[in-house]
């Protein structure tokens, strides 16, 4: 008798142990789909979007490319787009905007100018460049070079000053000396440069850009955004192999591929 009892209470605690797990799986399942759906991305396709199991796969790939490329421009606005507070060269609404987070004491900064210029040569009025300050802390004269040439720019000169800046950089020749120099050089009233360089006039104005770059995620230098489209690193103009092998694009394609974009659009 007691065994039977013992049998049967037996049989009770496993029923008991199933519900509970029955009852925590659909808590689960609860749970995890009212997180999904708090924390839907721009991937998602709405439920109502997506084809049946008839429908033909190149409804499901179209589908598929344009979430990714939804999810890529909402990415991507998080850069401030060029306005009139940039420096520019061309027109701002050109088919391809270039904005290019620099440091003129950076190395790779001013052989990317340099690949910059043969992007302008090449396509012209097609492009857009906006120069803006990402002074590394490490180089010592990065600000100060940052403030010459917004200094330069009160005289409407930034980009001469760009290219002496760059100049100096590649005859490693940089300091606050040299740029007086440099502004002589290109015919700026010298007694307002100097004053504007030493009493560090635009340091707010750099760092404010340093801090809307670090923001939309730049950490290095050069870094550029074509179209919105992040392009960290001195990219060279052709296409290249990186150090792990791999085939990059080259800024001609890069451009190319986002002028075959705005035709299309």
């Amino acid at each position: 008798m007691w065994f039977r009892k013992k049998k049967n209470q037996k049989k009770e605690n496993r029923k008991f142990i199933a519900a509970v797990a029955v009852l925590i799986v659909l808590v689960a399942v609860l749970y995890a789909t009212l997180v999904l759906n708090g924390r839907k991305t721009a991937l998602d396709i709405k439920l109502a979007d997506v084809p049946t199991i008839q429908d033909d796969a190149a409804v499901i790939t179209e589908a598929n490319r344009q979430a990714i490329e939804d999810a890529e421009r909402a990415e991507f606005l998080k850069i401030r787009p060029i306005d009139p507070t940039d420096h520019i060269k061309g027109e701002a609404g050109a088919p391809v905007e270039i904005i290019v987070y620099s440091d003129f004491e950076c190395e790779f900064c001013a052989n990317f100018s340099d690949t910059l210029k043969k992007a302008e040569e090449e396509y012209g009025e097609k492009l857009a460049i906006a120069y803006r300050h990402y002074p590394l802390r490490l180089n010592p004269n990065s600000e100060a070079a940052a403030i010459a040439s917004e200094c330069a720019a009160e005289q409407g000169k930034f980009w001469e000053m760009h290219d002496k800046l760059f100049m100096d950089n590649k005859n490693n020749n940089m300091g606050p000396e040299q740029f007086k120099q440099d502004a002589a050089a290109i015919q700026l009233d010298r007694v307002m440069f100097n004053q504007c360089l030493d009493m560090e006039k635009y340091k707010d104005k750099i760092w404010t850009q340093f801090a809307e770059g670090k923001d939309a995620g730049v950490a290095g230098t050069p870094n550029s955004f074509i179209n919105g489209e992040p392009v960290p690193g001195d990219v060279p103009f052709e296409d290249f192999t990186d150090s792990a092998g791999v085939s990059r694009e080259g800024m001609r394609m890069i451009i190319e591929r986002h002028l075959g974009n705005s035709i299309q659009r």
